[in-house]
């Protein structure tokens, strides 16, 4: 089936086949594979008719990754803009904290793309578990101390993400 085309047991009609790739097979509802009628017995002019459908099909496949990709990685390019306004922040707080001021410092990130950060920060590996454990130890001091180290957790994970 190198050249894609195919014919049902019993009939005359050429088919032509393709294949989906396991990673966007969910995509296209779990099917394995195209097939299409090319409505015609000559396999001559099969092999014409084929190239549309082909190419048709091709294109679908190609923006199932595009999609598969963008949704997967978006989140970090967001979150890589804020984590400049982050560490703005972040020393704006430090100095603060430094001269005895205390202001609100509030980030615009989507929640979305928080708890895919979230997910990523903490993932079951070994620096996963060394973020949360800190991470725990941060939660359990008081004040300005807790703040800092939290922001100071967010922000290595921050770096260590990009």
């Amino acid at each position: 089936m190198a050249d894609n085309l195919i014919q049902k047991k019993g009939e005359s009609t050429w088919y032509v086949k393709l294949a989906i790739p396991s990673d966007v097979r969910q995509a296209f509802g779990g099917k394995a594979a195209f097939i299409q009628s090319l409505k015609t017995g000559l396999r001559s002019e099969a092999m014409t008719r084929r190239l549309s459908v082909l190419a048709g099909w091709k294109a679908q496949i190609k923006a199932a990754r595009d999609k598969r990709s963008n949704r997967g990685e978006a989140w970090k390019e967001r979150l890589a803009e804020d984590a400049q306004d982050f560490s703005k922040i972040f020393r704006q707080l430090k100095t603060d904290v430094a001269l005895g001021e205390s202001k609100p410092t509030q980030l615009d990130i989507d929640p979305a793309d928080l708890e895919e950060f979230r997910k990523f920060v903490f993932s079951d590996t070994e620096s996963g578990r060394r973020r949360q454990a800190e991470a725990d130890a941060a939660y359990a001091k008081q004040g300005v101390d807790k703040e800092l180290a939290l922001h100071d957790l967010a922000h290595k994970a921050l770096l260590e993400t990009f």
